[in-house]
């Protein structure tokens, strides 16, 4: 009889204890606005802040490099660049993880920030 009464409440701790995890992703604080840092052959990162207020296409040259990208909030797609095969085109919207990556022009665009992102 005492055996039983020690499992339910071992049950009724881990059901408390995982409860509590749940509350703390669901309500956790968000980790700020994601930006997208852009980077061009050698040159540092470009940063462009992913947010209702940046939202629309943008037209950037950077060490000899034009590009356009869209901007939605969270997240960043390349719209042109001026190379060869557009597989960074093709690539679609990214929002974290998967960076958008032109070989022929040295670019990357990764994003950074934002829920649990990078």
């Amino acid at each position: 009889m005492c055996l039983r009464r020690w499992i339910r409440g071992d049950v009724l701790v881990v059901l408390a204890v995982l409860a509590a995890a749940a509350l703390f992703f669901v309500l956790r604080p968000s980790q700020g606005a994601a930006a997208a840092c852009v980077s061009v052959g050698d040159s540092l990162c470009r940063e462009i802040p992913l947010t209702q207020e940046q939202a629309g296409l943008h037209t950037y040259t950077d060490e000899g490099v034009t590009y356009t990208v869209e901007v939605q909030p969270g997240r960043i797609r390349m719209v042109w660049i001026d190379c060869p095969d557009g597989i960074c085109v093709k690539t679609g919207w990214v929002d974290g993880g998967t960076p958008i990556v032109c070989l022929p022009n040295r670019l990357i665009i990764e994003v950074k920030g934002g829920d649990g992102l990078a």
